[in-house]
This record gives C-alpha cells, structure tokens and sequence, in this order.
C-alpha cells in the first residue's frame, strides 16, 4: 500500500486498505511441525536469507514460543507473517516479548489469531518499546475498547509505524476517543484502517477534530462504525469529517461508506470539498445521501482540482 498511491478506479482504497505491506512475496509456507521448527532454527541462527517467512503454527504454544526466542535477537527477518494461526492470548503475550527488543522486522502481519483483549494489550505493549516496525496489520482479531486504548497509547508514542490496520475488531467507543487523542501526538502514521469497530458517532468525532491538526495522515478507512439506526450521529459525523477537510491538508483518501451519513452529512462534505485541495479518493455510498445531496456532491466533485474518484451509490 504505498504512501503516494493514486486509487484508479472507486473501489481501490477498500482494497488497499487491507493490503499491508509490500507485495506478496513467495517466501516459505510452512506447515508441517519439523519445517515449522527448521524455519524457525533459521531464524535463530540469522541466516541471510531468511528475510521473509510465512508460517503455520497450529501445533500449540511452545512453537510459537521458539519463534519469539528467536527474533528476540535475530538481525535478519524484516517480514514475518503469521496470520490465521490461532495464536490467542499467549501467543501474543510470547510475541509481545520479542517486539520489545527487535530491531529489524519492518512488516508484521497477523490477521485473524484471536489474539482478544489480553494478546492485544501484550502486542500494544510490545508496540510501544518497538522502534523498527513500519506496517501491523492486526486485523480481524477480537480485539476490544481495552486493547485499542493500548494500541493508542503505542500509537502517541512509536516513532516508525506507518501503516496500521485494525480491520474487523471492537474498539468501541472508548477506543476511538483514545485512538483521536493519539493522532494529536503522532507524526509518523500515514494510514489507518479502523473499518467496522464500531466506534460510534462520539468515537468518528473525536477522530475528525483530531484531523483537523493531524498532518501526517493521508489515507483513513472509518467505514461502518455507525448504526444504520443512528441518523442524528451520522449526520454529527458528516459535519465533523466536513470540518477536518476544511483545514487538512495531508489526507488523500477516505472511506466513509455505511455511516449512515444522510443529506445533511453530504451537504456539509460537499460544502467542503469546496475549499478542500488534497483529497484524492473519496467513498461515501451506503449513507442514504438522497438526491439532493448526492447531486451537490457530484457538482462539488466535478470542480475540485484533486478529486479523482468519488463514490456515492447507495
């Protein structure tokens, strides 16, 4: 997903935003036991070309415990994937332990490894004392408001990550307030994907203000954090985001589809792209705009001198 990437077509940010990384690469897919614990051996013993491994670890914790040991001083893996291996609580907690002193891995994907509150807590952790990691994709992994008040404490104060995803989890409210405090005091995250976390009207808010002075930014997925049921915090929401693009100037683009956002919210978004001069990609569709709206959108679209992709069906 890179920094400077211009989508091509409307659904390109939905897609990237759950890309995390470089290019899939053909690194080692293991399976069996005895590979699982020969790659890791490599690891262990910083062979050279061990840069890049994929690994299956459904046999229990103790693998996944060697694994930890290794990188705790391995000087060569910058990409180690480990989605879908049910991890859990103490898989986390293990890896937790090793990111707190490696300094080389640079992509770290664990996708799907039910990792819940606990191994989430343990990662953000690990995240906070870590000063290598560029790209986390943590998505899909039960993780709920007291894990993501960690992850936004790591986030106020790592000095790498840039790419964060956060895909599918439980956040909540309360961890969308603290992730919005967070985004006041980063400066080095440049995307972030917080697609259905049911953050609630009150947690989008308090991330639009916080858009307002954040400058590092530049693609943002907040798609289906508002109830279809909750007109009045769709609408607050609309304003909000129609508030922060008044003024930011980094954001590029941005997934606001299924929040409900209604006319008024488009009105506002339509008002700002106005005087907006850097959004480049913008998806709305599934908020009930209606006509008028959406038709005030199109216009706006039309004659911003950034947008290049807009999508708005319902």
């Amino acid at each position: 997903m890179p920094e400077e990437a211009s989508p091509n077509g409307p659904g390109d940010l939905a897609n990237k935003m759950n890309e995390m990384g470089p290019p899939r690469h053909s690194g080692s897919f293991i399976e069996a036991r005895a590979e699982v614990t020969a790659e890791i051996q490599r690891v262990k013993e910083n062979d050279p070309h061990c840069t890049q491994v994929k690994l299956t670890m459904d046999d229990g914790d103790d693998l996944v415990q060697l694994l930890a040991d290794a990188l705790k001083t391995n000087t060569t893996l910058i990409d180690l994937n480990l989605e879908k291996n049910k991890l859990g609580a103490n898989g986390g907690v293990a890896l937790a332990d090793a990111l707190r002193v490696n300094t080389k891995l640079l992509y770290l994907r664990l996708r799907n490894n039910a990792l819940g509150s606990e191994g989430g807590v343990a990662i953000a952790n690990g995240l906070a004392k870590n000063t290598s990691l560029r790209t986390v994709g943590l998505m899909e992994n039960k993780l709920d408001p007291q894990a993501g008040v960690a992850l936004a404490d790591a986030l106020a104060i790592n000095p790498s990550i840039a790419k964060l995803s956060l895909y599918k989890n439980n956040l909540g409210e309360k961890g969308g307030l603290a992730i919005a405090n967070a985004l006041c005091k980063n400066r080095t995250l440049t995307s972030l994907n917080l697609e259905y976390n049911k953050l609630g009207s009150v947690g989008c808010c308090a991330i639009a203000q916080a858009l307002e002075t954040n400058g590092t930014l530049k693609i943002i997925d907040l798609s289906g954090n508002i109830a279809a049921d909750d007109e009045l915090g769709g609408t607050q929401f609309g304003r909000a985001i129609a508030k922060a693009l008044t003024v930011n100037t980094a954001l590029t683009e941005i997934d606001l589809r299924k929040n409900n956002l209604r006319a008024n919210g488009g009105m506002a978004i339509a008002k700002a792209l106005g005087v907006n001069t850097t959004v480049q990609c913008l998806l709305l569709t599934e908020n009930r705009l209606g006509a008028i709206a959406t038709e005030a959108l199109l216009t706006a679209g039309k004659e911003s001198n950034s947008l290049r992709s807009l999508e708005l069906a319902d």
